[in-house]
């Protein structure tokens, strides 16, 4: 005798015998937390890949992580030619309402905004990507993870920066790797990713030092006499 179904249900059962109805709506590439997974790791390789694309100049980096972090060349690098990608194992993810503005990265909270990547299929919230910063000393028993992007010092005295923030967008982000992943491109939007780049020579020796107009403090207005 086969039960009667009511409208919504999911899940019959007779004879000790459970049986999942409609479950090719709830298979694997219909998750939307197994989608969020997916894109995560496409994200890390695209960063993978521009790291590759932009290693050129790092043999010639020394990085120094105290007393004080900072990155320093080892010769001589012309203007333009290096470039400093972003990159962590740690991607996170926000949902939020259209509309909002994703947590801005705090000392106790640091991270780089990688934007909105994708909206979320059933409530149309937009999912905010970021990676926050991992440094992880090499020893005798293992390898570390060392990003020179996260040791460059900034500062708000254009003079002394040789290093300025760009924005690069990975427009087939959405492409042939979203398609393999089995993705909707229409819930994907471009990665933009933040890198430095040299806009000056950089001497042999000299510090890399990037410019953010954000670490300027204003004078504080004088109070008129009374």
């Amino acid at each position: 005798m086969h039960p009667v179904l009511r409208h919504g249900d999911t899940m019959r059962t007779f004879v000790n015998v459970q049986e999942i109805v409609d479950w090719l709506d709830n298979e694997p590439s219909k998750s939307f937390q197994f989608m969020l997974q997916a894109t995560k790791g496409i994200v890390a390789s695209c960063l993978w890949t521009l790291s590759e694309e932009h290693k050129e100049y790092l043999q010639h980096l020394k990085i120094i992580n105290k007393p004080k972090k900072g990155v320093y060349s080892r010769q001589t690098i012309g203007q333009g030619k290096l470039t400093l990608v972003p990159s962590s194992p740690n991607i996170t993810t926000t949902i939020m309402d259209a509309g909002a503005m994703q947590p801005a990265s705090t000392k106790d909270n640091p991270h780089l905004d990688l934007g909105v990547l994708m909206v979320h299929p059933v409530t149309s919230q937009n999912v905010a990507f970021a990676i926050s910063p991992l440094a992880t000393m090499p020893s005798s028993k293992q390898k570390g993870f060392i990003c020179p992007f996260f040791f460059v010092r900034a500062s708000p005295d254009r003079e002394e920066c040789n290093m300025e923030y760009k924005s690069l967008t990975r427009k087939h982000f959405d492409g042939a790797c979203t398609k393999k992943a089995g993705i909707p491109q229409a819930e994907m939007t471009d990665l933009v990713v933040q890198i430095m780049t040299n806009v000056k020579k950089v001497d042999a020796n000299a510090e890399l030092v990037v410019y953010d107009a954000s670490l300027r403090v204003e004078p504080a207005a004088k109070k008129a006499r009374s």
